[in-house]
């Protein structure tokens, strides 16, 4: 019977419609705003505008192991991961007062912890691949050549769709008026004739 689906879409529907808009929360960070869901704390009563007096921290999943073969393939991204924490620091420093910057700094710092970060993408890396994947990959990555062509690949493949993307409009701009003046020399109908 169809109706089950149905009645389930339904229920989150009305059980959205009927939460307060403090069940949401806008996260600043840098220049860009995450939207996040507010985690209820039974031990932090709401203030007036529904934030909590007492903050806790949200809780943390049981920490998965990944195999050591996917940890130390997930180890050779430990620089970019590292580049990564201190741009998200720089820019999150930015929206903070000067002389309150150095101990945002550390507390941050010591909040994003780059080990937790590659047991995640250890664990993904396990997900994905195989032994032998795996073992490839990190005979790959391990090589400094191969490194920078990862590196480079995002931006060569977006200058290729570019590439691609204006040789097409050409081609079909070029198509579109050799037609349009074919047609109109002859008097028949075009694309642009209303229907």
């Amino acid at each position: 019977m169809m109706i089950a689906p149905y009645l389930y879409a339904l229920f989150f529907v009305l059980v959205g419609a009927f939460m307060p808009a403090t069940s949401f929360a806008e996260v600043k960070i840098g220049a860009g705003t995450v939207k996040t869901y507010a985690q209820p704390t039974p031990a932090s009563p709401a203030v007036p505008n529904g934030a909590p007096t007492n903050a806790a921290p949200l809780p943390e999943n049981k920490p998965q192991k990944a195999s050591p073969l996917a940890r130390s393939t997930a180890e050779l991204f430990r620089k970019e991961i590292i580049d990564l924490k201190e741009a998200l620091i720089a820019n999150a420093l930015k929206n903070v007062p000067l002389r309150q910057r150095p101990d945002f700094q550390k507390k941050l710092a010591g909040e994003i912890r780059v080990d937790k970060i590659l047991n995640l993408y250890a664990l993904t890396l396990e997900k994905y691949y195989t032994e032998a994947e795996l073992k490839a990959l990190r005979t790959f990555m391990a090589d400094d050549t191969n490194r920078q062509m990862l590196e480079k690949l995002p931006t060569v493949l977006g200058q290729m769709g570019l590439n691609r993307q204006e040789y097409l409009n050409i081609v079909l701009e070029n198509f579109l008026r050799r037609e349009l003046l074919e047609k109109l020399e002859k008097g028949e109908p075009t694309i642009l004739t209303p229907q």
